[in-house]
């Protein structure tokens, strides 16, 4: 069997890599690996509410191909092709950025994140609201699968973030 979590607010579906219980959320920042419906890491904070774990008797969807790293946050439209996150540059280091989030969530501060592509840009990220963010790993394109890249900063970012504040 497996599980899928969905935070209050997106409407987005996150598939682990292992079964997730709901009891590791224990008021400390948890990372959970996912593998749908992108390849990354989901960095839940203690004051996210509306944390739901649902177990399932099918297979997580198929994986979005990232032609680079990203980072998506909370948006009422959730994650899609067409609105996968701010694309951070190609030598970003996501198991870094995993363990300065858990510790932006845990202390309730900011932090500046450089983003890639053509636009570049910045993203700030408040960690005493930010429920949740998700690192995306890059992948490969699979055949006949199209192309999900991420918007350009600065171009067809996310709708209606929660604790973002985006600067270019």
């Amino acid at each position: 069997m497996t599980s899928y979590i969905q935070i209050a607010g997106d409407p987005t579906e996150w598939w682990p890599d292992q079964p997730f219980d709901a009891s590791q959320l224990t008021g400390q920042p948890v990372s959970v690996q996912i593998t749908s419906p992108v390849a990354g890491f989901l960095v839940i904070s203690p004051t996210a509410v509306g944390v739901a774990v649902f177990e399932s008797d099918q297979a997580a969807p198929a994986c979005l191909s990232l032609p680079a790293p990203g980072i998506y946050v909370p948006t009422a439209t959730g994650l899609s092709a067409g609105n996968a996150g701010y694309q951070l540059p190609a030598s970003a280091d996501v198991a870094n950025l995993v363990s300065d989030l858990m510790t932006l969530m845990q202390n309730g501060g900011s932090q500046t994140i450089t983003l890639g592509g053509t636009a570049g840009g910045s993203l700030v990220l408040n960690g005493a609201t930010l429920p949740f963010a998700v690192l995306l790993q890059a992948s490969a394109p699979m055949p006949g699968s199209g192309d999900a890249s991420p918007p350009e900063a600065g171009k067809e970012g996310p709708a209606e973030p929660t604790g973002v504040v985006p600067h270019h």
